[in-house]
């Protein structure tokens, strides 16, 4: 069975009462649960997305570090709650993709195989 991390991220007081953590948890639990993908570890963070040093976001990229192997997806229901710095989100995108890790946004899935795609993302992001 496919193991699955999932990040889920906030900053802001509108976020919180609009599109909540509940939502995005809710979203990619049964995003997981209809692939047949397991969710091994959930990560929240209510940091803005323009630094690369949240908390839990750092305790992602340490949790794959120690389980390289372990973990075949991180998701997220959008690119920019992953990132909201072009640069910060390829640096990620290129660290977890190292340990062999698929990394998507749910509702902005990307084919890493169309050179197009790395536009797409920086769009995204920056949204």
């Amino acid at each position: 069975m496919k193991k699955a991390i999932i990040y889920t991220r906030v900053s802001t007081d509108e976020q919180i009462n609009g599109y909540s953590l509940d939502d995005q948890l809710e979203k990619l639990m049964n995003y997981c649960a209809s692939r047949g993908i397991e969710v091994i570890k959930h990560f929240q963070d209510d940091y803005t997305g323009t630094k690369i040093d949240r908390p839990q976001l750092t305790e992602l990229r340490s949790f794959v570090k120690k389980n390289r192997g372990e973990i075949n997806h991180v998701f997220f229901v959008k690119w920019d709650r992953f990132s909201r710095v072009v640069v910060h989100a390829y640096q990620l995108l290129e660290e977890l993709q190292s340990y062999d890790i698929d990394v998507q946004g749910i509702e902005q899935p990307l084919d890493y195989d169309v050179p197009e795609s790395k536009i797409m993302l920086a769009i995204y992001v920056t949204t």
